[in-house]
């Protein structure tokens, strides 16, 4: 592929983390723009020493940085987003604006020359019976503002007639510079490092994962086969053997964590209540199949989050 210059917003967040070094190691220029809502920049700054990194502290829904910015790119990937049920339910305005409105105000600014890539969520399926594979013909029920906001950021991307590639993203899981402790597979582990019991809520609900590093080659494969990917523009990103309900799951992260016990709350009425599994046919025909395995992924973030709470007086096993 040829060089690209690539701007990544969200480019300091847990997924961003990944993905620009997966684009500076394959020999692209990045430009990251976030706001570091986080306090993350220590994540970002060790790539201040390569020479095709460029840091913007900014938002995302300003329409003067994305003006400046945005006509200087080839690909645009717009990460940038407040995640998940919780995040969104406390701040419904930061949400809207941010995983919506400002990719609206994006889909005004850019071209249709320039690639773009958006990742949106599969919890924009809902609440289906967990038995009938979602595809991405299948309507979108989101029942979360989180999911609610993504969907209607993918309609305008898929309405403004400019083109695009858009991405359902699975469930996440796997070891990043700016760590997400909270993400329901890290929870999993965490518990059974510290707790020795892993504690289920609505146990059969199933999701499907996929693995960090899976998401940032597939942004990748679609750069390279971004003409090819526009004809169907949608496509599911997870893997097929990754569709597992919360018990099922809970149970591999105790068969490698010896001695920990599993407990499911049975009074607790978990608020998200997405229960689907996910075909992912639509990718692999395309050439592109995630690789890594749930049994890999605890395994690595187990490594990881033992080094994390290695000297943690609060944690200690």
């Amino acid at each position: 592929m040829e060089r690209k210059k690539v701007l990544v917003t969200g480019g300091a967040g847990y997924l961003g983390n990944v993905l620009t070094r997966k684009l500076l190691d394959e020999g692209h220029q990045v430009t990251c723009l976030d706001n570091l809502m986080y306090r993350q920049k220590d994540s970002i700054f060790p790539l201040a020493t390569n020479s095709d990194f460029e840091f913007v502290h900014g938002d995302v829904r300003d329409d003067r940085v994305l003006k400046d910015l945005v006509p200087k790119h080839d690909t645009i990937i717009p990460l940038a987003a407040i995640v998940g049920f919780d995040a969104c339910k406390q701040e419904p305005y930061n949400a809207r604006t941010t995983n919506q409105e400002a990719i609206e105000l994006l889909g005004f600014i850019r071209s249709a020359s320039q690639q773009l890539i958006f990742p949106n969520t599969n919890s924009g399926y809902g609440t289906k019976t967990g038995e009938v594979h979602c595809t991405e013909d299948t309507d979108l029920e989101p029942i979360s503002l989180y999911g609610q906001t993504k969907c209607a950021a993918e309609r305008s991307i898929l309405e403004s007639n400019m083109g695009g590639v858009v991405f359902r993203l699975a469930s996440v899981f796997g070891i990043s510079p700016r760590m997400r402790v909270e993400l329901s597979f890290h929870d999993m582990v965490m518990q059974a490092l510290t707790k020795r019991n892993i504690v289920v809520v609505e146990g059969n609900a199933k999701r499907n994962h996929v693995h960090i590093s899976d998401i940032a080659d597939g942004f990748y494969f679609a750069m390279e086969h971004y003409n090819k990917m526009q004809d169907q523009q949608v496509f599911n990103l997870g893997s097929d053997e990754a569709n597992l309900s919360r018990m099922q799951l809970a149970k591999k992260v105790a068969d490698y964590i010896p001695g920990t016990a599993i407990s499911e709350d049975t009074v607790y009425e978990d608020p998200d209540k997405r229960d689907y599994i996910v075909s992912n046919e639509r990718l692999k025909e395309a050439g592109f199949k995630a690789k890594t395995t749930v049994e890999q992924g605890i395994k690595e973030v187990t490594k990881g989050f033992s080094i994390m709470i290695s000297n943690d007086a609060d944690r200690n096993m």
